[in-house]
């Protein structure tokens, strides 16, 4: 396994990136500004010169009522396709004729299909993005099998789990999913998904199987943020954040917070800011004083706050729902 800058170790991009962006600027469901977002669309938008040639692309991952992988930030198809009904419940393809999710169309235009977790693979498989990588966002939603959908599909391909490996980040909310990458995809890299450092330091920074975090933005904007970033590299791992949209937001995790690869919805800007650092009005010297005004410090401080107060709800669902499972198969 390699680092971002290819270097052993820790989490990874493509072994065979010929750029050495610093940080990588990773496109967060695609073009997600200009396109909808989570289509292969968007994803080749922003890998190619539109957007400016981001390192990668981050996409959510869902498991269809037939099994199928595929590749929707929503468990619900309201938002993006305008139907009602879940991923889950929806089959890929529906013989009959009936209702499916390979017949949708995004709301917004163009109005283009769900992808599989398969199209986006042959997609990065063209020779124009194969030094590029993927982040694969498993929702806490998706019942722990979805590992091993996974895998499955990697074995599918040409090159296989081997050829993969280096080219996709597992991105986990929940320690529930670490058996069953241990399992399944033993070699692939596992990135933390986080709302909050307090949880990511209790049950990820000393664990060997993790080797990098993916944080909310504001987590990280305090103090204890960046103290957590210092910490995690002290220990090899890296740490991403999403999403950086702004560019006084893209400069401070640039400049101060020092992190390894940005997500964001508008990879062009992030790109060209990352690129040329010192023109267009954006320095190496970053004044955080100016930065940090009272605004932007009660935002930061609103968000962290909210952040958090989700974080334990998505505990105590998750600790209620399997403690309920456990009860059922005691028969109590």
């Amino acid at each position: 396994m390699k680092n971002l800058d290819g270097a052993a170790g820790s989490s990874l991009p493509s072994s065979q990136s010929t750029r050495r962006r610093t940080p990588q600027v990773i496109a967060h469901r695609g073009y997600k500004r200009l396109y909808p977002e989570n289509t292969l669309l968007a994803f080749r938008e922003a890998l190619g010169p539109g957007g400016h040639h981001c390192d990668g692309i981050e996409t959510d991952v869902h498991v269809s009522a037939d099994g199928v992988v595929v590749l929707s930030h929503d468990s619900n198809l309201k938002r993006c396709f305008g139907e009602e009904g879940n991923v889950v419940a929806w089959p890929w393809h529906a013989p009959s004729g009936g209702k499916a999710l390979d017949s949708l169309r995004t709301v917004a235009e163009p109005h283009v299909g769900m992808p599989r977790l398969v199209d986006a693979l042959a997609m990065l498989e063209e020779d124009a993005f194969k030094d590029r990588w993927l982040l694969l966002d498993i929702k806490l939603s998706n019942h722990v099998d979805v590992i091993g959908r996974i895998a499955h599909v990697l074995k599918g391909t040409q090159g296989g789990l081997q050829y993969w490996q280096d080219r996709i980040v597992l991105g986990i909310w929940h320690d529930k999913f670490l058996s069953h990458c241990r399992q399944h995809l033993d070699t692939f890299a596992i990135t933390h998904i986080g709302l909050h450092t307090s949880y990511a330091s209790r049950k990820f920074l000393h664990n060997k199987a993790v080797t990098s975090f993916n944080m909310q933005l504001y987590a990280l904007a305090c103090p204890a943020g960046e103290q957590f970033v210092r910490e995690a590299h002290a220990l090899g791992k890296q740490v991403f954040v999403w999403t950086a949209n702004d560019v006084d937001w893209i400069r401070y995790c640039q400049h101060i917070l020092h992190l390894d690869a940005l997500l964001t919805d508008d990879p062009a800007l992030c790109c060209s800011l990352v690129d040329n650092h010192t023109t267009a009005g954006t320095s190496a010297t970053f004044d955080t004083a100016v930065f940090w005004t009272q605004k932007r410090r009660w935002t930061a401080w609103f968000w962290r706050n909210v952040l958090y107060l989700i974080m334990l709800a998505r505990i105590y669902w998750i600790y209620r729902d399997t403690s309920g499972k456990k009860k059922r198969k005691n028969g109590l």
